[in-house]
């Protein structure tokens, strides 16, 4: 019915690639569509000591603290509370239909 609906049943990501939260976090990392080789460079050596001290912090386990932002949250808890109620029986499928389309973010 939706290629993502278990897994937000789940409460896990929706994503089905694990490099786009990567990449977004470089795009910010490095901060221009154009960059320079030295800022890339730069940008790459950041990211290598930020992923270290995730890694001694794993190690002496500290959980990293993952930053949401509360739009996304809300957006994750809406659809999920959703999808409950088609399971429920509570919605039907064309009831489900329209409040995701609803939900639908238009930039």
């Amino acid at each position: 019915m939706w290629n993502v609906h278990e897994v937000t049943l789940s409460g896990n990501h929706r994503t089905n690639n694990i490099c786009e939260s990567w990449n977004s976090g470089f795009k910010h990392l490095v901060g221009s569509a154009n960059p320079s080789l030295w800022t890339v460079i730069t940008s790459l050596k950041k990211d290598v000591a930020h992923t270290e001290t995730e890694n001694l912090q794993h190690q002496h386990g500290i959980q990293p603290r993952k930053r949401r932002r509360m739009k996304n949250t809300n957006h994750q808890n809406r659809l999920k509370t959703l999808c409950d109620q088609l399971v429920g029986g509570e919605k039907t499928v064309k009831e489900f239909l329209v409040a995701i389309g609803q939900c639908i973010r238009l930039k």
